[in-house]
């Protein structure tokens, strides 16, 4: 099992599929995303996001916004996101 992501910014959407983790600067602390996750919505603070896939790490930073976990989808809600 794994992960589809989706980063939605007002001005662009990244999408990434088979992701094995998610890691995201949650407003009380660091989130850990596996698959199977339950259902939760969270509050998000400036910071970085990581996607854990094949053994590989990709990671963006993002502004505050919102976080939805939904069965095995991601979605983050922010104003502003960029690769690192």
């Amino acid at each position: 099992m794994a992960l589809s992501v989706r980063i939605i910014t007002p001005d662009s959407q990244i999408e990434r599929d088979g992701v094995e983790m998610v890691v995201a600067p949650g407003k009380m602390g660091e989130l850990g995303i596996l698959p199977k996750h339950t259902q939760m919505l969270s509050t998000l603070k400036e910071g970085r996001v990581r996607l854990k896939k094949e053994g590989k790490e990709e990671g963006f930073k993002i502004s505050p916004g919102f976080l939805e976990v939904m069965k095995d989808k991601v979605t983050f809600l922010v104003k502003e996101a960029e690769s690192l």
